[in-house]
């Protein structure tokens, strides 16, 4: 008999932040299902302002993406934030709670080549009466450690010394670890699906933050579910999470406006 875990969780109020507070475009997707445990895919569901994400076998993984800052640089994010509301144990679960985290793609302009930085938020978490919440403007986001992954330049979280990825962020900082200000100034962006599909040679795994079977990626992305070897005992809870935003810099909306109005004469042209 196959013993399982359950993760679950129930997501509200998911806002990108411009002039006014609105609805993002975040979007859910598979990333990789259970093909150790059966093959089955983690069950993905929406309900209103609600979307529910259903972990519950080994190396099942989903995301949470949005292309709605594509375009700006990571330094111009002022601000990521969630509430979790609850987290509810299913029986047999004895393991840590496991917060959602971050995977963001960028570019290496020079090179043109694409990575992902990822880095969870526990350390920025507050507990007010059971309610965890996170919120990380620009000044701690400037300190905020990260790995690199998703890229053949990368081993452990740390660009491989030599490679275009060590040239572009140069020497890692405290220990083994990068702060998001050695990446203030790359951009984020989605890659093509042709760069993430399997077997290009650019060191893409079965964990990207890319959307199984069409590998199509979004440039932010929260993310759901462990690695392909850690998932058991991990994911046994019911979460639910609302108020999830990520917020671009005033001087980052001028931006993405400039963008869109420039598509549109494109599409026009």
């Amino acid at each position: 008999m196959k013993n399982s875990t359950k993760f679950v969780l129930s997501i509200s109020a998911i806002t990108l932040m411009a002039a006014e507070a609105a609805t993002a475009g975040f979007t859910p997707y598979v990333i990789r299902n259970a093909d150790l445990d059966g093959g089955s895919n983690p069950s993905i569901s929406t309900s209103g302002a609600n979307t529910t994400f259903g972990i519950e076998y080994k190396r099942q993984k989903a995301g949470f993406g949005s292309n709605d800052v594509n375009g700006i640089t990571v330094g111009q994010i002022s601000n990521i934030q969630f509430t979790l509301n609850s987290a509810t144990a299913y029986a047999g679960t004895t393991a840590p709670v496991i917060l959602p985290y971050v995977n963001i793609w960028a570019q290496d302009a020079a090179s043109g080549n694409y990575f992902v930085i990822y880095f969870g938020l526990d350390a920025f978490v507050t507990d007010t009466g059971g309610v965890k919440s996170v919120n990380v403007g620009t000044s701690e986001m400037a300190s905020v450690t990260f790995g690199v992954s998703e890229t053949s330049a990368a081993v452990g979280g740390v660009a491989t010394a030599g490679t275009w990825l060590a040239t572009a962020l140069g020497a890692p900082g405290a220990g083994t670890a990068y702060t998001m200000a050695q990446v203030a100034n790359f951009q984020i962006v989605a890659p093509p699906s042709s760069w993430v599909a399997s077997d290009n040679g650019n060191g893409v795994g079965t964990g990207a933050p890319r959307q199984l079977g069409t590998d199509t990626t979004f440039g932010f992305n929260w993310i759901f579910g462990q690695g392909s070897s850690n998932n058991n005992g991990y994911n046994g809870y019911e979460y639910t999470v609302s108020g999830v935003s990520v917020v671009p810099a005033p001087g980052a909306l001028a931006l993405l406006s400039i963008a869109g109005l420039a598509g549109g004469r494109r599409r026009r042209a």
